[in-house]
């Protein structure tokens, strides 16, 4: 939804100015691929746009199995 990645964008930005030193974002969802072994898509999308919105970091969590670890500019 745009208007919460507009809001998480926000968030990012105000962690920043407020000092952190580094921003983990960490997202809860039970939208999974059939093969529930394999990153969905849209999650992938999602967490690339949180990287380039300034996160140091995007965690998901919600599956009931251990998923792969990727990087988008050089962030995990």
């Amino acid at each position: 939804d745009p208007a919460d990645m507009a809001q998480a964008g926000r968030a990012i930005a105000g962690a920043k100015s407020a000092g952190a030193s580094l921003v983990v974002v960490c997202l809860h969802a039970h939208h999974w691929d059939p093969d529930w072994t394999v990153t969905p898509a849209w999650l992938t999308e999602v967490s690339r746009s949180l990287i380039d919105a300034g996160a140091d970091m995007v965690v998901g969590h919600g599956a009931p199995v251990l998923q792969g670890v990727s990087f988008h500019a050089g962030k995990p």
